[in-house]
């Protein structure tokens, strides 16, 4: 959880808005394989499953929030310093399938045309750049909103000057039915993980150590504790 230098206010005055352009893309692009279904695309082969799920999301986003700041957030093509750091770093992560590397320019093209800007930093990937601008933002005294569904991004939260805002699709079939919008607070992370938000990345770091199947384990655990 990041440390907010006091703006002098007790509520923020305005709200920006950050879109994690490339976590929406990659949900949008996986969604229909998921479900063992054929994704969008021209009668020239071309697939759009993406481009279409992005417009529809930026489409709502705008015309639900009327947002007066905003700003799409991409990863840029530079190794960061990450992979400077530990050289294996992502090492068995792989290559952007080319249905939906073909689709990104369109998608950059869309976001041209509602004239909202494009933000990448060359060495650092699109959470670094978010987190940053999000800090950056509460300590001027607006409310940044992380539009993501990154779990990553709830550690980021510090009621009420960084929230994260998650858009979920009411198409995909679910054992628990969720809103189409949650705002995600302190008092949301804490209900969802069991930890608040200032603690969720050592729990999120423990998860990844124990593996998959000892992952899925723990949170069932905690989810039942959760219900008793």
């Amino acid at each position: 959880m990041p440390q907010i230098k006091s703006p002098g206010a007790s509520q923020p005055a305005e709200r920006i808005f950050l879109i994690d352009s490339m976590s929406h893309i990659f949900r949008a692009f996986y969604a229909p394989l998921a479900n063992r279904a054929a994704p969008l695309m021209t009668s020239k082969g071309q697939v759009t499953q993406a481009v279409y799920i992005f417009t529809n999301m930026l489409r709502k986003l705008i015309q639900d929030e009327k947002p007066k700041y905003i700003a799409a957030v991409f990863e840029s093509k530079e190794k960061t310093f990450r992979h400077e750091a530990f050289t294996d770093y992502k090492a068995n992560r792989q290559q952007m399938p080319e249905d939906l590397a073909s689709q990104l320019p369109y998608i950059k093209r869309l976001c041209e045309a509602y004239n909202i800007p494009m933000i990448t930093v060359s060495g650092f990937e699109a959470d670094d750049v978010i987190g940053t601008l999000a800090k950056q933002a509460a300590d001027k005294g607006l409310q940044a909103v992380i539009v993501s569904n990154d779990k990553d991004m709830c550690q980021m939260v510090v009621d009420p000057w960084i929230i994260c805002m998650r858009q979920n699709s009411q198409v995909v079939k679910r054992k628990e039915p969720v809103p189409p919008i949650e705002w995600c607070n302190e008092a949301w992370v804490e209900k969802k993980f069991g930890v608040p938000a200032n603690k969720l990345v050592d729990l999120l770091i423990t998860l990844w150590f124990i593996g998959r199947k000892s992952r899925t384990s723990v949170i069932a655990s905690r989810c039942a504790t959760m219900r008793s």
